[in-house]
Formats: structure tokens, sequence, C-alpha cells
């Protein structure tokens, strides 16, 4: 009676039980639990979730769903609570969009795009009330008389007077450009691009349309571009195919004094009108600027203008630093972080034409007499130059020797030719290269 509750006990057990069981023989056909006999095989293709459906990718997805949580490793306790996005998505350009509904007049603009017209409105008005503070300014009608009374006028006018980004759009305003393009060059390519972007903003035109830019391997303009800044070569290639720039009302050539190759050659063109024209003088600095020289010659300028820029730091009111040392990026005219001092390194190329916003402090090697200005263009500034007061009166040239003087002459005289300047030789220079008819012949 014992063995046969045993028995009876064995049969009853589930299946599930920690222990191991003697199997049945599947192979005898009679009294055999065909259910259980294929149980083992129907869980594996059986999903938990839906009872007692087959699922006969059960299999499949179980791997899949653990491949894909490796490829999804999370580090910490598994009952950490989520936390939403650290990051948010940052734009560097944005575009623009207008509802086509707001085009055709049917629905009017929401809120926030009145918000962004009123806003560039603001911009506007601050721009404009800024030009209005600039030195050339005040001689905006004189200069326009003069411009319609003679055919060449000479501009004297210090840094940050204003006659770069001002004089094209009084030619403008004047109505100078229903005759034809107004062009403005400039010896180098950071200073086109920089002043023809400040003149569209001022303007409250998209670059490129009415201001636009024509570098070496690069043309920003457009056939509605009345406003056209440009280096000086590109000026002389323009020669090429029209000779006469007739498609020009005016043609402005900017820092002339630093007598590049392109601007001299320029003069050359222009040279039968220089003897009428009268001059103008504009002042240029709006405030003072404080001049310091060191009490003895220095050994290494590098050095020097690396510990001057840590003592102007340390000693100094809180203001940016310009030392003309190596190569300029566009990045100097973004803001100076709060709490911070930035520090600009740049060649001659920020002499002229530039503006940087914020620069109060100028360290100067000595190279150039006209350093100083970049300081003082938009508050009181101090210009410590890194050589004796007895340097900079008896050592230093008052201007820089004119590129044709310092140049090879073959580009010169290929130049000249293809611009139809054929008598070099007895052709007069405002600065002739030296030992040019050897040269020649």
């Amino acid at each position: 009676m014992k063995i046969y509750d045993r028995v009876e006990e064995y049969v009853e057990t589930p299946d599930d039980v920690g222990e191991y069981k003697m199997p049945e023989a599947y192979d005898m056909v009679e009294n055999v639990n065909q259910e259980k006999r294929f149980f083992v095989a129907m869980q594996r293709y059986k999903d938990p979730e839906a009872k007692d459906k087959m699922n006969p990718f059960a299999e499949q997805e179980a791997w899949e769903e653990h491949q894909i949580g490796k490829s999804k490793l999370q580090f910490g306790s598994k009952d950490k609570k989520p936390s939403s996005d650290e990051y948010q998505y940052v734009f560097e350009d944005t575009i623009d969009f207008v509802k086509s509904s707001v085009i055709e007049g049917t629905q009017p603009e929401d809120d926030s795009n009145k918000e962004d017209i009123k806003a560039k409105d603001i911009l506007k008005r601050e721009l404009q009330d800024e030009r209005k503070t600039l030195p050339i300014f005040k001689f905006r009608d004189e200069l326009l008389k003069a411009v319609e009374e003679y055919q060449v006028i000479v501009i004297v006018g210090e840094t940050g007077s204003g006659k770069t980004t001002q004089i094209p759009q009084y030619l403008h305003e004047a109505g100078y450009t229903a005759k034809g393009k107004v062009a403005c060059t400039q010896p180098r390519r950071v200073a086109v691009m920089s002043v023809a972007a400040r003149v569209s903003q001022e303007m409250g035109v998209k670059l490129g349309h009415e201001v636009g830019y024509s570098i070496r391997f690069e043309d920003c303009t457009s056939d509605k571009t009345i406003i056209k800044y440009m280096t000086d070569g590109m000026l002389l290639r323009e020669f090429l195919g029209e000779p006469d720039l007739a498609s020009y009302s005016v043609v402005m050539v900017d820092e002339a004094h630093e007598r590049t190759l392109s601007t001299d050659i320029l003069f050359e063109k222009f040279s039968d009108y220089f003897d009428s024209a009268p001059i103008f003088k504009i002042p240029g600095r709006r405030y003072p600027v404080e001049i310091h020289y060191t009490k003895a010659p220095e050994a290494d300028y590098i050095d020097a203008a690396i510990v001057t820029v840590l003592q102007i730091h340390v000693t100094q009111p809180p203001g940016d630093i310009l030392v003309f040392l190596t190569e300029l990026q566009a990045k100097i005219f973004e803001p100076t972080p709060e709490g911070a001092c930035k520090v600009v390194l740049a060649t001659n190329i920020a002499e002229t034409s530039l503006t940087i916003d914020g620069i109060k402090y100028v360290i100067d090697p000595g190279f150039s007499n006209q350093r100083a200005g970049r300081s003082g263009r938009t508050g009181p500034g101090k210009c410590f130059r890194l050589y004796t007061s007895y340097n900079y009166m008896h050592d230093l040239e008052d201007n820089t020797v004119p590129e044709i003087q310092r140049t090879n002459l073959a580009n010169v005289v290929l130049t000249m030719k293809s611009l139809g300047i054929h008598d070099l030789v007895n052709l007069d220079f405002m600065d002739p290269p030296p030992s040019l008819h050897q040269k020649l012949y």
C-alpha cells in the first residue's frame, strides 16, 4: 500500500521541481502522455504573455531583444529614475520660414514674427544713430558736393573716421547708384568681407544682394548689387574686361597709404586727374589714447609682448588687448565673454579698415606709426609701444615701403602691359621701382 501511495505521489508531482526524474519511455505507445512528451519542445516556442497561444518566433525575438539590450548598454542602478536630457540642441545657423498664407495675405503673422520684426527695427535705428556719431558725418554734404564738382577727390582720414563704411552709403543715398555701381577697394580679403557685412547690416539688406564683395576665388554679388567691396587686385582684373569701368559710377581706392602693388598700378591709371583733385582731411579718433614707451630697448619683442599682455591684464582696468604679431581670423569680431579678456594677435591687417569692438589696449612691437588708432575707437584706450621714444623719432620709417619697390618686377611688367600701359621706361611712377631700366633691358 505504501508503494502504491509513493507511485501516485510521484505521478502527481509537478515537472518543475528541482530534482532529477527518470524520463518516460516514449517508444512505448501505450499509456504515453503526448502533451507531456512535447512539453519541452512546445515551451521553447511559447510566448509567456500569449498564454496558450504558440509563438514560433519567440526564440528569434528573445535573441533580438538580447542583442538590442547589449547595444544600449547603460550604467547605474536598474531602478534609477529616467531623467530628461541634460543638453539642448544648438544651431549656429538657422533658417527663417514664413507661412504661405502670410505671404498671400490671408493670415496675419503670429506674435513671434512681430517681435522679430520689432527687434530688427530697433537694431536698424541703433545702427543709424551710431552712423551719425562717426567723425565723417559732419562732412557728408560737403563731401558729396565735391564729388559732384570734381572727378577725383583725395580723402585723408584717420583710422576710425568711418570713411570706409559711410562714403559708399552716402553716394548711394545721393543717387549715384542709379547711374552705376559704387566700388570700394581694400588691400586685404578679410577687410573686404567684414566691411561688406557691416555695410549690409547698416543698410538692412542681405549680404550679396544690394551690398556684396568680390575677392579671389569668391564672388558674393548678384544682379541687385549696387555697392561692391573688392580687393584692389580684383578691380585690376575688371580693367581687363572693362577698360573704361562703365558699369561703375564711382570708384573708391581705400587704404591707399599701404601702397600695395595693385594700388600703385590703379594710381597710374587715374594719375591724369590728380593735379586738380581737392583734399579732404577728416579726423578719426573719437576718444583719447595714451601712448606708453619702454624705458629701454627690448631684445625679444615676442617675449616683451607676452609680458606686456599679462601686465596689462593684472594692472589695468578691464578691456580687450590687440597685439600685432601673427595671423588675423574672423573670430576676433565675436564679443568677449563676461568676466574675460580677449587678446587678439594680428598682422598689420588690423592696422586699418577694421574696427574690433572692445579693444582698449594696443601693443605695438614697432613697425608702423598708425597702430595707436586701433584703440580709442569705441572708448578711451592706451597704446604700449615696445620701443623707446628715441627709436620712434629717429629709427622708424614714417610710411610703409611701397610694394612696387620690394617685389619681383616680372609681375609688375606683365600686369601693366595687360592693362595697356606699354611705355614703362618713361612712365611717371609715384615711386619708381629700383633699377627698372637695367631690369627691362
